[in-house]
């Protein structure tokens, strides 16, 4: 399955994960995207209707989670370090907690251990933490 993405709006924060187009010319050449530079994040987007302006693009897909073991998911983040993809991992415990502590620290900025009632809540908080920035990344 394809990855989609969408333009960024004029204004809107560049975050981690996001891509910038570095073809040489907007008006003739096809985009080159490539990740963001560390410079770039937090900074507000040119306006995307001018191809003289950068082009800046985000992933637009949710986390997708894959059943790992017997008692835990993963989900590949948009958020990488030097092309590997940091994860996140869900684990159910013996008390029938959900866990995300084996989440890789770069996505959830903590070394103490989130639990949930449900697997949607505990869902919904990494799909929370994908979609803010990550500072700590």
């Amino acid at each position: 399955m394809a990855v989609e993405y969408r333009r960024l709006e004029k204004g809107e924060a560049i975050q981690w994960g996001d891509e910038i187009d570095n073809c040489g010319d907007g008006w003739r050449d096809q985009p080159k995207w490539e990740p963001v530079h560390c410079s770039s994040v937090g900074k507000p987007a040119p306006d995307p209707q001018y191809p003289s302006h950068r082009q800046y693009r985000r992933s637009s897909v949710s986390i997708r989670w894959e059943y790992d073991e017997e008692t835990s998911w993963r989900g590949a983040s948009q958020f990488h370090d030097q092309g590997d993809r940091f994860w996140y991992e869900i684990r159910i415990l013996p008390t029938g907690m959900f866990d995300v502590g084996e989440t890789d620290r770069e996505l959830i900025c903590s070394d103490e251990a989130e639990m949930f009632l449900t697997f949607a809540g505990a869902a919904a908080y990494c799909q929370a933490r994908e979609d803010a920035a990550h500072e700590c990344v």
